[in-house]
């Protein structure tokens, strides 16, 4: 069973398929074995409840996509999180991808900046990168190096991307001022680009197996 308070609004199946994870809105995640509907884990819980209000101790988010590691090891989480504590005497608003261990749920770290509303988030076939489409001021596809945490590409476009199954295509709409929008397929991670195409305008993109 779900909470009905909090719907999910983002669902993927581990690599063999024997486990669900479902997001809610607030960015929790929730894991479930799939022959039985138990639950294993919660990762990403948020503090919102009246003990942690009065301790002033809070934690609320946003949740917009989810995408685990090729491994099973980590997943990402693109989101908005605000945390505040008796320490801080101002909120921290932070827009980014957060990582966990899948296992633990325990964070390893966060990639911020260049964020307004995430739409797409996809890990790369070697597991070193990591590939964001958001929206807002400087909307656009971003490839971040996982280890250092910085940017490796960037390209401007849709707030839309799609990833194949084995990570190695990524499509993409990308914009111009004196042309038509061109939907672009690279290979992955190297963007050697494979076909291209005018289009009108798209508001999702996804390629098959």
């Amino acid at each position: 069973k779900t909470d009905p308070t909090k719907p999910l609004n983002r669902m993927i199946f581990n690599g063999d398929a024997s486990t669900i994870w479902g997001m809610n809105w607030n960015a929790e995640i929730d894991v479930y074995e799939v022959t039985t509907g138990k639950k294993l884990l919660r990762l990403n819980e948020m503090k919102m409840s009246k003990e942690d209000i009065s301790s002033g101790n809070i934690s609320a988010g946003i949740g917009f996509d989810m995408v685990l590691s090729r491994d099973q090891k980590i997943v990402g989480v693109a989101l908005t999180l605000i945390r505040n504590n008796t320490k801080v005497v101002k909120g921290e608003d932070m827009r980014g991808v957060l990582l966990l261990d899948a296992k633990t749920g325990k964070e390893m770290g966060m990639l911020k900046g260049y964020f307004k509303w995430i739409n797409h988030l996809s890990v790369g076939p070697s597991e070193r990168y990591i590939a964001t489409a958001n929206f807002g001021k400087d909307m656009g596809l971003r490839i971040w190096d996982v280890k250092d945490g910085e940017v490796d590409r960037y390209i401007r476009s849709s707030g839309f991307a799609g990833m194949s199954a084995d990570s190695r295509r990524i499509a993409l709409v990308e914009y111009y001022e004196s042309k038509q929008p061109e939907l672009r397929v690279y290979s992955f991670p190297n963007f050697k680009k494979i076909v291209g195409f005018d289009v009108a305008n798209l508001s999702a993109i996804c390629l098959n197996g």
